[in-house]
């Protein structure tokens, strides 16, 4: 499901962008079997992954995922078990706690939600819009609200 959504999203990035996913910002929400896969496919198509989350927090990478991030992102939630605040001294990012990808007020270019439903309220997706979001690509089911989905729908340019 995580390939599948960097697939779709490549290609909607290449038809409606006409850009690459080279580079681009992408904001990956949840830990699980899909935000892990998405962050692996958007790192071989080199994309920065700027974040994955879990109910207690966010971890932020300003600069970008790294490939042995990810390696110790499986190791925590597949082999450990843990929560990523146990990732926060040992990987290139930082975790922010009680937050979620859509509170924060960072840019990134795209939005992968796979996180759980109705992670992204009506003001989530507006601190999208405002911080310049190109397109929110869904790897969760219902992970936007229809407030949210609104706001998105307003602005033609945005892939949604």
């Amino acid at each position: 499901t995580g390939y599948g959504l960097v697939y779709i999203t490549k290609l909607a990035v290449e038809k409606k962008l006409n850009r690459s996913l080279e580079g681009m910002r992408c904001a990956v929400s949840g830990s699980g079997n899909v935000a892990q896969y998405a962050a692996h496919k958007l790192l071989a198509f080199g994309a920065k992954v700027i974040t994955v989350s879990d109910s207690n927090g966010v971890l932020v990478f300003d600069d970008g995922m790294t490939m042995e991030d990810w390696s110790m992102l499986i190791e925590c939630k597949q082999i450990n078990r843990a929560r990523l605040s146990t990732m926060n001294a040992k990987c290139n990012g930082r975790y922010v706690a009680q937050e979620s990808p859509w509170s924060l007020d960072i840019q990134y270019d795209l939005a992968l939600p796979c996180a759980t439903q109705n992670e992204i309220t009506k003001e989530g997706a507006k601190l999208l819009v405002k911080n310049g979001i190109l397109g929110v690509t869904e790897g969760a089911n219902l992970p936007t609200n229809l407030e949210g989905q609104d706001v998105l729908r307003e602005n033609p340019n945005i892939i949604y």
